[in-house]
Parts: C-alpha cells; sequence; structure tokens
C-alpha cells in the first residue's frame, strides 16, 4: 500500500520526507521525531469492488458476496521530556486480498461456495532519535500476522465409478503465521522548504500453520 491513512495517501508516498502523524512508523519511522509532545491518531476505510465478477462454463455469473473490505490502522507516539528520543507503536492494516462467490454451480451438480481471503496486519513497536535539528534516525520493530482462508467447494464431494482414480474432494483451508522483521529510517531537513527521506524493511517470511479439511 502506498499509504496509511487518507492524509499519507493523499501524499502519494512523499511522506517518506515529510512525517506528521504516527502514520511515519510504517513509512519511515525516524519521522516520529518530529512529532512534538504526544500524539494518538487512528485510520479506517473501506472498498467496494467494481466490476468483479466469475463466470464459467457451468452456467455461472455472479458478482463478489464480500461487498466491502475495510481497513483501519492507528498509533500513539511519545517524545521522552525534552530530550532526542520518541518512542511509539502503532498498528496497520498492511495488506490483503480476496472474494467470496456464494451459490456457485459445480461441474458435479451441486451449489456451493468458493472463495480466498488473505490478510496481513502489522503492529510497529518504534525509536527515533533527533540527532540535532537537521538528522533523525529511526527504527522500527516489525510484528506482522497474516491467515488466509480458503474454499473451494468444501461441501462437495464426488466419486465417478467410471474413473475412480479422478474424485473431487472440496476443500477448506485456514491457516495463519507471524512474521519479525526490522524497517529503518533516516529523514534529513535540507531546508524549510526541502526535506530528504529513506527507509529499508528487511524481507519478512510468513510460515503458515493450520488446517485443511477434505469433504468426503
Amino acid at each position: 500500500m502506498i499509504g496509511f491513512g487518507a492524509e499519507s495517501v493523499a501524499m502519494g508516498g512523499a511522506d517518506i520526507a515529510v512525517a506528521r502523524d504516527t502514520s511515519a512508523m510504517n513509512t519511515n519511522p525516524a519521522g516520529i521525531s518530529r512529532i512534538p509532545g504526544s500524539a494518538l491518531d487512528g485510520n479506517a476505510a473501506v472498498a467496494y469492488p467494481l466490476s468483479v465478477a466469475h463466470r464459467d462454463r457451468f452456467g455461472n455469473d455472479l458478482e463478489v458476496s464480500n461487498r466491502l473490505a475495510y481497513l483501519g490502522g492507528g498509533g500513539y507516539t511519545r517524545r521522552l521530556g525534552d530530550g532526542p528520543w520518541t518512542l511509539g507503536i502503532g498498528f496497520f492494516a498492511q495488506g490483503g486480498a480476496g472474494n467470496v462467490y456464494k451459490n456457485v454451480t459445480t461441474p458435479f451438480g451441486t451449489s456451493d461456495e468458493l472463495s480466498s481471503l488473505f490478510r496481513i496486519a502489522k503492529i510497529t513497536p518504534t525509536v527515533a532519535y533527533r540527532v540535532d535539528e537537521k538528522l533523525s534516525l529511526g527504527v522500527s520493530l516489525q510484528v506482522v500476522y497474516t491467515d488466509i482462508c480458503q474454499k473451494v467447494f468444501p461441501e462437495t464431494s464426488y466419486f465417478d465409478p467410471a474413473d475412480p482414480q479422478h474424485p473431487f474432494f472440496g476443500t477448506d483451508v485456514e491457516m495463519n503465521g507471524f512474521g519479525f522483521g526490522v524497517k529503518l529510517g533516516v529523514l534529513y531537513k535540507v531546508s524549510d522548504r526541502l526535506s530528504l527521506g529513506a527507509a529499508y524493511t528487511s524481507k519478512i517470511d510468513l510460515p503458515l500453520d493450520g488446517t485443511v479439511v477434505a469433504k468426503i
């Protein structure tokens, strides 16, 4: 996602170098050093899919059943006295996607569900240090949670005596996992009209564990 919160999204990525709220913890952690005192804010968004449908040769012409997708996040930061240190923690809906189609006519003459949903959320404990009036450094721990739910005709099973080597068993998959990483940030104020920022995010592995249920 290019931004987190209304202002961050509207800036189109420029908030890497111009931090104005706690969403900096997820774009450039050095930015929270520029927030005076304490700050608490949150954001929410609703997405509505357009022209998303499932069509196939079995007569299905369906639009998605999950019409609304919800996103949100927020954070809290606090400068420690008049010193150079600022601490913060944030929660962000990092990404995800998926569609749900109900009452799908299957190749086996039943009506069932076809869906796949994937979510990623992140908690970001953060610390920033203001070296001087121009330079700030920051680091954020990335604690990432993800889950996936996939249904491929979960209430349908089919056995063809004429072709016993190719039965069909509907599946219901539910898995989740955690991953950890870091984000490093630097912010440099060249002048009142120009700021430079850079951030690095480490690669995060997200191994998934869970259950796979087959309808037999």
